[in-house]
């Protein structure tokens, strides 16, 4: 008899225990969906994390885990909660096969993402619609795609790296090259003798100097084009450069002018001459170390360059400079240490149509000596890096990556060279190459999308015709603005009122067409598009009359102060009958300054945004490993017992000292089920059982 009672009381205990673990894991799912549903991606997942530690089977918590981690541009974190969720319960999440592939691709692995597309076509075309909202653009984004895995594959190995010829290459170094009105008018550096500068002894070359090329009738030949840009060149080493995207500002390095250090300067084109030089300042010229080799991001406002600075990872490292709207530069970053080594990352070039920085370096693994590496950017702090190799890398070092519309550019000291380091050139990676097999490869990929189209079609209906005019198109237009502005900026926009007013009154069928067309903009922004509309939105919003600042900010504040169980952000007639008024373009202008300035204030009034940390502060009660410790029956048990006993008396007791250093360190789902727990047992007690 006491053997049963002792296993039933165990049993009983164990099954509690259980009961309590899945009680919190729900807690710590709710929590973590609460701060999901605000875009606080960071704060969910911090919940998410300690119920993963639960339970890491379950298929919703890891597609939220693989969601928010693809929402903080952390792809590689996100990939293996997504492959679990589509070899497990793709029928509920079909789109964790999507993103998996999504992933794939992103992080070059293009055979493999190609496969996973397929499969995600395949094994998703027949599920039930309720499960899969926008069905159709999703299967479309899948084959675009595929369609741009097969072109990167077939780019990126197929190339030839050839030697330019004279008079561009000569027995000296020449290096450097940077691309001027087209790829066939072309600037280097080059140490080459030249009557009109000193000779360095050291290396038997003369300083090295700015030299001018066109190419015509398949010849290079050396010009100065009468626009004194060659007054660029001093008595010392002046070096690489780099042009802004309209040719009016030229960024290059000068070493040895004032002191023995390489320093940045730039000269601005005036009518049809170049002003003289001017150094740029101390943020991006540090006092007694080398800057160097400038590059430019696509729009001009961010300047990437090489610096010995103290502070770095290594001997020559990357940083990067933002343009202030006085048009002075901010103080200088290192690039970090996903791309920075130890050793030498050198000769930056940003790749505008892929958003991505290549450069060289010896201290990534290579080929030998300094190699050529393309940077994509994932997270706001993490980089891919992936190695050019072969033509572009050799035993020896390759650097100054350059491309123009259709052919690209480097420098090598390779053998089978003319001198030390040469030019080299080569059809451009980032732009395709109209060869039979790759027409062969589209013309059996589009056959593909048009059976996919119909099949997917037997379950997402078209868009009907009575639908289809000017007015709801309009509607269309103004609701996609505002949610791609709250999009750009991570935050919850309500609509205003005339545009709540036209969206209420769309059929479900129009909403769900809303709500494809904004699905196909997400997947389509990345960070780097993200991070240079809000650097343009910045300048703009900066660059306001007072009257259209304070029109924006009147929006604005609207919106903060209406934060909670309005359904739509009221505003005065007035302001109302301008916002109204606007064209697509200046409602789309407006709404993403309107977002700026609501990101603002969120930003300066952070604790307004926090919704669980008021009374406590959440990450104060983690121990050192990042998790609260769970809580054993014991502990649980005598912690109730204190807190019933002081209930019974109506007197606060303190805990004693081990229950209390548990106490402490316990999380907010915890805390919650023991006072839940405290509360239902204190109910239950009858005042027959307290007399």
């Amino acid at each position: 008899m006491s053997l049963i009672l002792t296993f039933l009381l165990f049993n009983t205990g164990n099954v509690k225990a259980q009961n309590r673990e899945r009680a919190k894991f729900e807690s710590l799912i709710a929590l973590g969906n609460d701060k999901f549903d605000y875009n606080f991606h960071q704060d969910a997942i911090f919940f998410y994390e300690r119920a993963y530690k639960i339970d890491k089977s379950d298929s919703y918590l890891n597609n939220r885990m693989g969601d928010c981690n693809r929402l903080m541009y952390r792809y590689s974190e996100g990939l293996k909660y997504y492959k679990y969720v589509s070899e497990t319960d793709l029928e509920h999440y079909p789109l964790s096969l999507f993103y998996y592939a999504l992933i794939l691709k992103y992080e070059g692995k293009y055979k493999p993402a190609i496969k996973q597309f397929e499969e995600f076509i395949e094994q998703t075309k027949n599920i039930d619609p309720k499960y899969f909202s926008g069905k159709k653009a999703f299967f479309q984004r899948a084959l675009i795609e595929m369609e741009g895995c097969y072109w990167s594959i077939e780019q990126l190995f197929k190339y030839t790296c050839i030697n330019v010829e004279e008079p561009i290459n000569s027995d000296k170094n020449d290096f450097a090259p940077v691309i001027f009105d087209n790829d066939t008018n072309l600037i280097i550096i080059s140490g080459r003798l030249n009557t009109k500068f000193s000779k360095e002894s050291e290396v038997g070359e003369s300083f090295t100097k700015t030299y001018r090329f066109v190419k015509n009738d398949k010849k290079w030949k050396e010009t100065e084009l009468g626009d004194k840009l060659d007054g660029v060149n001093s008595k010392y080493n002046d070096g690489p450069g780099v042009f802004n995207v309209d040719k009016t500002i030229y960024y290059y390095t000068s070493c040895g002018r004032e002191d023995s250090y390489c320093k940045l300067y730039y000269t601005e084109k005036k009518g049809k001459k170049w002003s003289s030089s001017k150094k740029l300042n101390e943020n991006i010229n540090f006092p007694e170390s080398d800057n160097k080799q400038p590059a430019l991001s696509a729009g001009g406002d961010t300047l990437f360059f090489v610096s010995d600075r103290p502070g770095g990872y290594g001997k020559n490292d990357i940083y990067f400079s933002v343009k202030k709207s006085d048009g002075t530069w901010d103080k200088a970053i290192n690039i970090g240490d996903a791309i920075n080594t130890p050793f030498n990352e050198v000769t930056p070039f940003y790749v505008a149509g892929e958003n991505a920085l290549t450069f060289s370096s010896d201290g990534h693994k290579g080929f030998g000596g300094l190699d050529i590496y393309i940077a994509k950017k994932g997270s706001y702090d993490n980089y891919s890096i992936t190695n050019l190799s072969d033509p572009f890398n050799t035993n020896l070092d390759d650097c100054y990556f350059t491309v123009g519309t259709e052919i690209g550019y480097i420098a090598s000291n390779r053998d089978g060279g003319k001198g030390m380091f040469d030019v080299y050139t080569f059809s451009s990676p980032f732009l395709k190459i109209n060869n039979a097999d790759y027409q062969e490869k589209l013309k059996n990929l589009s056959e593909e999308i048009s059976t996919v189209k119909y099949d997917i079609e037997k379950n997402t209906p078209e868009v009907p015709e009575e639908l289809v005019g000017v007015d709801i198109q309009s509607i269309y237009d103004r609701i996609l603005s505002a949610k791609t502005a709250a999009l750009l900026y991570n935050v919850s926009l309500k609509f205003f009122e005339p545009d709540y007013n036209d969206f209420e009154g769309l059929s479900i069928e129009d909403k769900s067409i809303i709500d494809m067309f904004y699905m196909s903009i997400e997947v389509d922004i990345d960070q780097a598009y993200i991070d240079s509309v809000q650097k343009i939105d910045k300048q703009e919003y900066n660059s306001l009359s007072e009257e259209n600042t304070a029109f924006t900010n009147r929006f604005a504040q609207a919106y903060t102060n209406s934060s909670g169980g309005a359904t739509f952000v009221k505003i005065s007639n007035d302001d109302i009958k301008k916002y109204k008024a606007l064209q697509l373009p200046d409602k789309q202008f407006y709404d993403r300054l309107i977002a700026y300035k609501i990101k603002k204030i969120a930003d300066e009034n952070k604790a307004t945004a926090e919704v669980y940390t008021s009374d406590i502060d959440i990450k104060s009660l983690v121990d050192s490993s990042g998790f609260a410790p769970v809580i054993d029956d014991r502990t649980y048990e005598s912690i109730i017992s204190t807190y019933l006993a002081g209930f019974i008396y109506n007197f606060e007791l303190p805990l004693i000292k081990p229950d209390y250093d548990i106490y402490s360190k316990l999380d907010i789902a915890d805390l919650s089920m023991l006072d839940m727990d405290y509360k239902s047992r204190a109910f239950e007690l009858s005042q027959d059982v307290l007399d």
